[in-house]
């Protein structure tokens, strides 16, 4: 290969990848918007969403770093590249590969990695499955416990129901409260302390995954019984304030 065609080869690689890139990235601020979206319409998918997202950024990140060191070496090679080098990719007299040979490979390969990386990464992210994936993953993170899920589920809906009943009455907007913003607003009535408050979340998102998916058949005996204390809890001292 001579010396004009390998410029134009490492010039013409940096801006092909960049602009592939380039829209990928648009493509998943797109993505991100329509998660954030659906969100919007049902707050239960809250950590379900910043789970994906979180490895969307995640590959997104790697990509662009794989991206950006990609195109620093094809510019560094065509810098440091002599001009008098009429024939990069050739053998050396003394038959080993000489120094600009072994880095044009390099080069030649991390360009190719790049493209096959952002392929696959846009393959994963929309794949029909990948939101499954993630519930499933989510759900691995809890241990296999003595409490039937049903059980749970029934001692949560009265939790809410109290919840609500304190809470939720449409004066802040039109539409229901979701269980965050009802869990801080007994925690600035005083209701719950912050301990209190972040079990409280903690149980909310096990109960979102186990709704959207998560395969639980049954949880630990403590996370069940935090649940129906902190609810005897509100309506005892409920009862006190009033």
């Amino acid at each position: 290969m001579d010396r004009n065609a390998l410029d134009w080869l490492f010039s013409t690689a940096p801006q092909t990848i960049a602009a592939f890139v380039g829209l990928i990235f648009a493509g998943v601020c797109f993505i991100i918007g329509k998660i954030d979206d659906r969100v919007e319409k049902d707050s239960t998918l809250l950590e379900i969403a910043n789970e994906i997202k979180n490895q969307i950024y995640k590959g997104l990140n790697n990509l662009l770093w794989v991206t950006f060191i990609g195109i620093a070496l094809d510019l560094l090679f065509l810098y440091l590249n002599p001009i008098e080098n009429d024939r990069v990719l050739s053998l050396s007299f003394d038959g080993n590969f000489s120094i600009y040979f072994a880095v044009t490979i390099l080069c030649l390969i991390l360009n190719i990695y790049i493209i096959v990386k952002a392929i696959l990464y846009i393959k994963e992210i929309m794949q029909p499955d990948f939101f499954d994936k993630t519930v499933s993953l989510l759900a691995k993170n809890y241990k296999y416990g003595s409490v039937n899920i049903g059980k749970f589920i029934e001692d949560y809906i009265k939790f809410e129901k109290i919840l609500r009943g304190l809470v939720d009455d449409n004066s802040y907007s039109q539409k229901p409260l979701t269980v965050y913003q009802m869990v801080r607003e007994l925690f600035n009535r005083e209701l719950i302390d912050k301990k209190d408050l972040e079990i409280i979340l903690s149980i909310n998102k096990l109960r979102n995954i186990v709704i959207h998916g998560g395969n639980i058949p049954k949880i630990e005996k403590h996370i069940d019984d935090e649940l129906k204390r902190i609810t005897q809890k509100i309506i005892d001292k409920s009862k006190y304030s009033q």
